[in-house]
């Protein structure tokens, strides 16, 4: 389904931009962006995540199925829980001590994320039919 296709690398796009945002602010400027920002998040987020796990089950027609769209889901899963975690942490009165690997990939590593995203779904845009892009 081209929808799913064009959302997918919309989405991705999207969640890139939000978390390399997210990470080249500085602290005392979050706080007047997160009150207006907490909205599109949380609807990103919810999206990326629906669109990747529909584009594991919805492959464009010709390509094989789970392994040609597996990054562009993947991506949209993952960052999509990263914008979902991000928004929980700055939104929550209880402390929230994540594992050491969620640490990396979600708060460390956000910038990274981004850039993948932005990435993946370049690349999904200009080759729709390659294996594993």
């Amino acid at each position: 389904m081209m929808q799913i296709y064009f959302l997918s690398i919309a989405l991705n796009f999207f969640v890139g931009l939000i978390l390399i945002r997210d990470s080249l602010i500085k602290e005392d400027e979050k706080k007047v962006i997160e009150k207006k920002d907490s909205v599109i998040k949380i609807i990103v987020s919810v999206l990326a995540i629906l669109t990747g796990i529909l584009k594991l089950l919805n492959v464009i027609p010709g390509d094989i199925y789970v392994i040609g769209d597996l990054f562009p889901s993947l991506a949209g899963i993952v960052g999509g829980a990263a914008l979902m975690f991000s928004y929980f942490v700055e939104n929550t009165s209880v402390e929230i001590v994540p594992g050491q690997f969620l640490e990396k990939l979600f708060i460390k590593g956000k910038k990274y994320l981004g850039i993948a995203c932005i990435i993946i779904s370049i690349l999904h845009f200009l080759f729709p039919k390659v294996i594993l892009i």
